[in-house]
């Protein structure tokens, strides 16, 4: 398992080391608490995101879940079209590592996903879908985007209020 947490740190340095974007977040989980999103987007879709979910009591512990997605289809689309490609996901304290593919389509200020992922444990399979919409103005041409995000899974459901900041 450790070697697995070292490839997920050389992972997440290099995806950071050229991103475009961060992503801040904050949201809610049913059954447990906050949700707190952090992220890093490049220029070529490689997405590397990490949500903390907290504890709802004292009998529940923090849980890390942390995805990559590398698109191979649509990789210089920045705001459109279609994408799909590999997905990675890593969930502790509860040692659940899947890998899968994974599909992403906008359409207009949505931003539609869907997963399908095999634990590499177990010979189970699941399935996750995920809703992001981008508040924009008319008016203004904001470089930084404000999303809802909506996602719905059978390990870790939320929903959160996303900041996409672009350094």
């Amino acid at each position: 398992m450790k070697t697995l947490l070292v490839i997920f740190a050389i992972l997440s340095i290099a995806i950071s080391a050229y991103a475009m974007n961060y992503i801040f977040g904050l949201g809610y989980s049913p059954g447990r608490s906050w949700v707190v999103s952090l992220g890093a987007m490049n220029k070529f879709n490689d997405e590397l995101s990490l949500n903390i979910f907290t504890p709802a009591s004292t009998s529940q512990s923090m849980i890390y879940d942390v995805k990559a997605t590398i698109p191979v289809v649509g990789r210089d689309d920045l705001n459109k079209g279609f994408r799909l490609g590999p997905v990675f996901n890593m969930i502790t304290p509860s040692q659940i590592f899947n890998v899968g593919i994974y599909g992403q389509y906008y359409f207009g200020p949505w931003r539609f996903e869907a997963d399908v992922l095999k634990n590499i444990f177990t010979p189970s399979f699941s399935f996750s879908f995920e809703m992001w919409y981008f508040f924009s103005s008319s008016k203004y041409h904001f470089t930084d985007y404000l999303i809802a995000n909506i996602r719905i899974d059978k390990n870790l459901p939320y929903i959160s209020m996303c900041l996409i900041e672009p350094f």
